[in-house]
């Protein structure tokens, strides 16, 4: 299904996912189930369907696997690209700590990669006193939602620090 998606056979990519995912689902296979639901996010998103895309990569994203990260950082990147700042901010920590929690790979530098680009969009879409603006959610809501999740205080600097993290491991 993917190299059909990346060849632009969208509707042979679809029907061939939604294979996969059926057998996954057939055979109650978690691991195998969230690959097909991200794999059709990516295909979503192929296809310019932002809202089909964070649906499946929600689902893809529901349990510890190979594939969690991924979908959230995917999440986190559409939820920035159409300005939905509280439910991207929700993503963060947990993306933060999983990204924490990884052991030095090429899939940990491409997710710490990805997070920086999103953080540097946010960073070029919400500069100045709009940024300051968005940064004040956190304290202004207390009340409403005490828990509410931050942005970095400067998305540019936090995206310079992911980077160099990045690439130092990528020497390692």
């Amino acid at each position: 299904g993917n190299l059909l998606r990346i060849v632009g056979d969208f509707a042979t990519a679809q029907k061939v996912l939604e294979q996969s995912l059926a057998i996954a689902q057939k055979l109650q296979s978690t691991p195998d189930i969230q690959i097909a639901t991200f794999n059709l996010g990516n295909l979503a998103e192929a296809r310019q369907q932002p809202e089909v895309a964070l649906e499946f990569y929600q689902q893809a994203a529901a349990a510890n696997s190979s594939v969690r990260l991924p979908a959230q950082i995917r999440q986190l990147d559409l939820l920035v690209e159409s300005d939905r700042i509280v439910q991207a901010q929700a993503l963060l920590p947990d993306i933060q700590i999983q990204l924490a929690k990884s052991p030095p790979s090429q899939a940990t530098i491409y997710a710490e990669i990805a997070l920086a680009e999103s953080l540097a969009k946010i960073g070029t879409w919400a500069t100045g006193a709009e940024y300051a603006s968005i940064s004040s959610l956190r304290g202004n809501h207390r009340g409403i939602a005490p828990t509410l999740p931050r942005f970095p205080a400067s998305p540019f600097s936090e995206s310079a620090r992911i980077l160099a993290t990045a690439r130092q491991q990528a020497k390692s």
